[in-house]
Formats: C-alpha cells, structure tokens, sequence
C-alpha cells in the first residue's frame, strides 16, 4: 500500500510539473497572440491609409487608368496570352 502511494504521489507532482509547464505555454502563446493582433491592427491601419491615398490621387487625376490586357490561358498547351 505505501508504494501504491508513493507512486501515486510521484505521478500527482509530475502532473503538477505537467500542468505548471502548460499554464506557461498558454501564457507564453497568448503574449504572442497579444503582439500579433498588434500588428494586423498597425497593417490595417496602413492599408486604410494607402486605400484612401489611392483614391484621392484617382480622384485628383494623378494615376494612369489603363485597362490591363486580360491574360487567356489556353488550357490545351498551358501558353499564356494576351487577347
């Protein structure tokens, strides 16, 4: 019965180390998670800046507006044209 015991206590602290151990990864991943989310706000704050310069240099006439050629692909030889 002692050893029964005893082996049920070494178990419980290694579940304990265990349990310690993921407790610090979850923590660790929700930091990161933290940082990343910080990015893609920063990102898309860029893009909605670049967005609207876009569409004041547009309106403002600042662009070139060519239709670009549509690329065809002809399944039969896999060569790409312009038609």
């Amino acid at each position: 019965m002692a050893e029964t015991a005893a082996a049920a206590l070494v178990r419980a602290g290694r579940a304990e180390d265990l349990a310690a151990l993921a407790v610090s990864r979850t923590a660790a991943a929700e930091s990161e998670l933290a940082a990343a989310h910080g990015e893609l706000a920063g990102l898309r704050a860029d893009l909605a800046a670049m967005r609207e310069e876009l569409v004041w240099a547009f309106a403002e006439g600042r662009l070139p507006v060519e239709a670009p050629a549509p690329v065809v692909v002809d399944l039969r030889d896999t060569t790409p044209r312009t038609g």
